[in-house]
């Protein structure tokens, strides 16, 4: 998808910094579709606008959402299209139409 990053959501900071064997795979079971070029000035903070998970469990429905800069740093890790696709497919069917 052209214009789309995508971010799969990590429980907390720790569980998205662990290495070794399985490290990357603890991880929330949703993703953030972050839409290029439409981020804002809001309380403080870049936030960007995009899609993500309304509830924290694997596959989660989605809505439209505001993400800060702060949140992607520390709770997600950027990935490709084709990963984000197995991870969150709820996600795809909302984009993809």
């Amino acid at each position: 998808m052209k214009d789309v990053r995508f971010y799969v959501e990590y429980a907390n900071k720790t569980e998205k910094g662990k290495s070794g064997k399985g490290a990357g795979t603890n991880h929330s079971g949703t993703v953030m579709a972050i839409f290029v070029g439409n981020e804002y000035w809001s309380g403080g903070q870049y936030v960007y606008g995009g899609m993500g998970a309304i509830q924290n469990y694997p596959d989660s429905p989605v809505a439209t959402t505001g993400v800060s800069f702060e949140y992607l740093r520390e709770n997600c890790k950027r990935i490709p299209e084709s990963v984000a696709r197995q991870i969150h497919p709820e996600l795809f069917r909302c984009l993809d139409n």
